[in-house]
């Protein structure tokens, strides 16, 4: 599933990763295993600080900051970091220039963090095989529960890893159920998703699209967004909510609420009560 947005009013959130957020709680109290990675954060290299840059990552280093987060102790859902073992001994020996895992050999548990050879033979055989130990990896600790992998801020990603490594190893295999039990779940902007996924795969890929709500929708999600905070509007937010509505704006912006909240006094003080009660 593809969860892109787009905005009428030109704002930059349109509440891509809210939504993610809330089918991944859905799909986690159903029993599922869930894995959200959010690419915009930089990739933790034990001993060497953070690297790349937030806006500069490759297939590589999503690779390795999906595995921090499925192995990360703080998640709701955590894998063993015993359960990339094998995967890291691939990886060590792919990235490098040589085979794969040789039998006999003992099998690494720790990643060596190597960057990879691209000026070694067989480039795009070693990038394919190394994205399949990945997926197998994953398929394996799943257990045969359903895996859901989210990938959030996707646009933060090299293009070129987007539109190839990661998409023919990683996208393609899970959208034609060929990983299974693995789900993926992509968070970008609606230009990102447009430039990765080809139109010979378009039907195999769930499209949801968020953004701007209609002028019209105001009143009635004021009413519920003054439930959720507990009070039932009053006269003066009634005036000031029925002033704004006819406002020559045809939509609003998903932040509109938050950004009202703190000039609306019965929200404020609703709001307040909540974060101190």
């Amino acid at each position: 599933m593809v969860i892109s947005g787009q905005s009428q009013s030109e704002q930059e959130k349109t509440g891509k990763t809210w939504l993610a957020n809330w089918c991944l709680g859905t799909w986690f109290l159903r029993g599922h295993h869930v894995i959200s990675v959010d690419l915009a954060e930089k990739l933790v290299v034990p001993g060497h600080g953070s690297r790349p840059s937030p806006r500069n990552k490759d297939w590589l280093a999503v690779l390795r900051m999906i595995r921090q987060e499925a192995t990360s102790a703080e998640r709701l859902c955590s894998l063993p970091k015993d359960a990339f073992g094998d995967f890291n001994s691939e990886l060590n020996r792919l990235a490098a220039g040589g085979p794969g895992v040789v039998e006999g050999v003992p099998h690494a548990e720790e990643d060596e963090w190597l960057s990879f050879n691209d000026d070694v033979g067989h480039a795009d055989e070693r990038k394919s095989a190394i994205m399949d130990a990945f997926v197998q990896t994953l398929r394996r600790a799943a257990g045969g529960r359903p895996l859901v992998l989210a990938l959030d801020h996707a646009d933060t990603v090299m293009g070129e890893s987007l539109s190839r490594e990661l998409y023919e190893g990683l996208i393609r295999p899970i959208a034609y159920g060929r990983a299974e039990p693995l789900r993926l779940v992509i968070v970008a902007p609606d230009k990102t998703v447009r430039l990765i996924i080809p139109d010979r795969d378009s039907h195999m890929i769930g499209r949801v699209q968020v953004g701007d709500f209609k002028q019209s929708q105001l009143m009635r999600l004021a009413r519920i967004y003054s439930h959720r905070l507990g009070c039932k509007p009053d006269a003066m937010t009634m005036r000031i909510l029925d002033g704004i509505s006819k406002q020559p704006a045809e939509h609003f912006d998903v932040n509109f609420f938050q950004v009202m909240t703190p000039y609306v006094t019965q929200w404020k003080d609703a709001a307040k009560a909540q974060e101190f009660g």
